[in-house]
């Protein structure tokens, strides 16, 4: 800005010219609950339809500085303790609670610094279960794991490593497990759970995977990951894609029976009307 000075006119010194700027940082660790990593997308969080992100007592941040880093379309709304974007936001009027700052800081990956779990050798390859029941333990999934029909299958507790394959479960099949994480390594590792199906698992609490219930490897390149699930209420832990990308598609609410659920991810999507719940109950669970 150019300040007239009386004192200086009257000495032929002219205008001042006075030049600022100012810096952003982020200090300390907020409580985030979904975090968005990608630096430039268009809706690196986005909200469709119905769907609706209910953060509690936690913050939502998005790393994109496009003018549009954040949207919230049709009747879907967004809720937390914060809400905050790299970039802009796009929704109507009432879509947010509070009403997102903008031009925020960008935010480093929290998780940066976790090493990926070692891939072992191939404890099954390609395989299917179809119309059973049945345990499996942990280890190394060459091919990656499909759930079908009306199957019933519990994980043991321990590490699961999806190699070059998907952990898909559809139909009606249903899956649980306590104190398991599950790791993608590949371009065709990623996680899918279709309509029918319901999903109950929790992260382990010790271990290489302590706290993170999904890890996609960080060489992966734009891997989708899918959660259509009407019945995924119980997702405790970090869900951990820093290159990959989040859909959930779904009618009923989802992870709002864990004690926490925390996600940070490339960009995240929802679509239909889904309320995904972050809850931030830490007192609730040694997870």
């Amino acid at each position: 800005e150019r300040l007239r000075s009386t004192f200086g006119s009257r000495f032929g010194l002219g205008d001042t010219r006075v030049d600022v700027r100012s810096v952003a940082v982020v200090i300390g660790k907020p409580n985030i609950c979904l975090l968005a990593l990608d630096p430039t997308s268009n809706g690196a969080i986005d909200l469709q339809k119905d769907a609706k992100i209910v953060g509690q007592n936690c913050a939502v941040f998005s790393n994109s500085t496009h003018i549009s880093g954040i949207k919230a379309h049709g009747t879907s709304t967004m809720t937390a303790s914060l809400i905050c974007s790299a970039g802009g936001k796009s929704g109507a009027q009432g879509s947010f609670t509070p009403e997102p700052l903008t031009d925020c800081p960008q935010f480093a990956d929290p998780l940066a610094g976790r090493p990926e779990p070692q891939v072992g050798s191939c404890a099954e390859s390609n395989l299917v279960i179809s119309h059973q029941t049945v345990e499996l333990s942990p280890g190394t999934y060459c091919g990656g794991l499909s759930v079908t029909g009306t199957s019933r299958v519990s994980f043991r507790p321990g590490v699961y490593t999806m190699k070059d394959g998907p952990l898909q479960v559809s139909d009606t099949a249903s899956v649980e497990g306590a104190n398991v994480g599950f790791y993608f390594s590949g371009q065709a590792a990623q996680f899918r759970f279709t309509t029918g199906t319901s999903i109950s698992l929790t992260a382990p609490k010790d271990g290489e995977m302590a706290g993170l219930l999904f890890f996609g490897s960080r060489s992966q390149n734009g891997v989708q990951h899918e959660i259509f699930s009407d019945s995924a209420r119980l997702l405790l832990g970090t869900i951990y894609l820093p290159t990959g990308h989040l859909r959930v598609d779904a009618n009923r609410p989802i992870s709002d029976l864990s004690a926490y659920t925390a996600i940070v991810a490339k960009t995240v999507r929802a679509n239909s009307g889904p309320t995904i719940t972050l809850n931030s109950n830490y007192n609730q669970t040694d997870i």
